[in-house]
């Protein structure tokens, strides 16, 4: 019932930023809730039949299969978003050394679900920390997931009477080595070009036959997947990136600190309406992604509110798998 987190140049440092507290990571969350509140909503479009909406760590899962259709003409790109892609692109480039693994951390909330033997079920928001270092495709990750969190006390007192926390192993250290390991998408191949990203991109989704370039929303959910620190994308890369999603019908805020919030809302069959939020930092780097359900459908049993929520580590060079960065 543990979130599952699926989503190479670095930035130029002698070593990576420090890690922000709980306390300050509450504060951002708080403030990035706020901002949001006060911004407007984009208005929706017919094309409304995103992939699934993130349930998990793991942004989108999709299957390929299909055609593909290419739009006529390249739209612009939000001013906003245009404006971090540029601070992106002037990030130096630096070169993995050999033997050198890169390092990724991801503070995930995730709705879960248990069911008991008679009745609807108590729904929780189950926090957990990932850490990776990723070598090629080896990998070493940590798992830890802390006290769930209730709506109601007696959802927590039935949760724990069902013995749901030895389930979701609550307080636990969970170490996975892999090796052999791939990612669900893959950067290797991908075009700097904005243009010649995206067609790369829409032939990629358009593998699905019920994708078309109308589908912006998971346009948006794919593209965010490419830019996960475990990939860590390089700068070039990540700027292209970044106004592809600036090229969508997405609305965009500044944020204080330079960093740029962009969201996009959108109903989806058999869940309701959605809205996705990611937010990049003023390097370029994935801050948070978070995806809320504004309303349900009906039939469905899960509370609206806040449904995935990942706030991410900037991607970090270490010289042994295990080791935290700037040691």
């Amino acid at each position: 019932m543990a979130a599952d987190d699926n989503l190479r140049d670095l930035f130029n440092e002698v070593a990576p930023p420090p890690e922000p507290s709980s306390a300050q990571r509450e504060r951002a969350r708080a403030q990035l809730r706020d901002e949001f509140r006060a911004s407007p909503k984009s208005t929706p479009r017919w094309w409304q039949q995103p992939a699934a909406a993130v349930a998990g760590a793991a942004v989108v899962a999709l299957v390929i299969v299909g055609a593909l259709v290419l739009p006529t003409s390249a739209p612009s790109v939000d001013a906003n978003l245009a404006n971090i892609a540029a601070a992106a692109r002037t990030v130096p480039a630096q070169e993995l050394p050999e033997g050198s693994y890169v390092y990724a951390r991801t503070e995930s909330l995730t709705i879960a679900h248990e069911p008991p033997p008679f009745g609807p079920g108590v729904f929780y928001l189950l926090p957990e920390t990932i850490e990776v270092w990723a070598q090629g495709d080896s990998m070493l990750e940590t798992r830890l997931v802390t006290r769930p969190q209730f709506s109601t006390t007696e959802d927590e007192e039935q949760y724990y009477a069902l013995g749901a926390d030895i389930t979701d192993r609550v307080g636990e250290v969970v170490t996975t080595s892999m090796t052999g390991a791939q990612n669900q998408v893959e950067i290797a191949g991908l075009s700097t070009d904005l243009d010649e990203l995206r067609e790369q991109i829409y032939e990629e989704l358009g593998q699905d036959p019920e994708w078309s370039p109308a589908d912006e929303a998971r346009t948006f959910n794919f593209i965010v997947q490419l830019m996960l620190p475990r990939l860590n994308s390089p700068s070039m890369l990540r700027a292209a990136l970044i106004e592809l999603v600036g090229s969508l019908d997405v609305t965009t805020e500044r944020l204080p600190g330079g960093s740029v919030m962009a969201s996009i809302e959108y109903e989806q069959e058999g869940l309701g309406r959605v809205l996705d939020v990611v937010e990049f930092d003023a390097a370029g780097y994935l801050v948070t992604y978070r995806s809320t359900v504004l309303t349900t459908a009906p039939g469905v049993e899960a509370p609206a509110g806040l449904w995935s929520e990942l706030i991410f580590s900037r991607p970090a060079v270490v010289d042994a798998p295990g080791l935290p960065p700037g040691r």
